[in-house]
């Protein structure tokens, strides 16, 4: 992903959290993301934090979200010791799919980490 693509996703999903737009705005934004999204899904306040890998995300059906969510689907401290050479020279990587089922309320300030 590019620099100019990640500044325009930065401020389209500030217009969207500042606008106040509607639910179907933000799945749709979401979606467009590569995030999987179920129908009925509602956000309260603006659209979570995905990441730099959105489409390991899966949010279920009838789901309430509420704000300041961040989803988490790397392991970033794998890079300090990549850089460190922890690894023998090779170059490793931590991800893991976050997968929210249906009907589940997440509450202010959640952070779910992937895997």
């Amino acid at each position: 992903m590019s620099v100019v693509s990640l500044v325009k996703g930065f401020i389209q999903r500030i217009i969207i959290f500042r606008a106040g737009r509607s639910d179907e705005a933000k799945v749709h934004y979401l979606r467009k993301l590569g995030c999987k999204v179920g129908n009925g899904t509602r956000f309260m306040g603006g659209v979570p934090y995905l990441g730099t890998e959105p489409y390991l995300i899966e949010i279920g059906e009838d789901c309430l979200l509420t704000d300041n969510l961040h989803f988490h689907t790397h392991d970033g401290s794998v890079k300090v010791l990549n850089s460190a050479g922890f690894f023998d020279g090779k170059r490793m990587d931590k991800m893991g799919r976050i997968k929210i089922g249906n009907n589940c309320f997440i509450g202010s300030g959640a952070r779910i980490m992937g895997g």
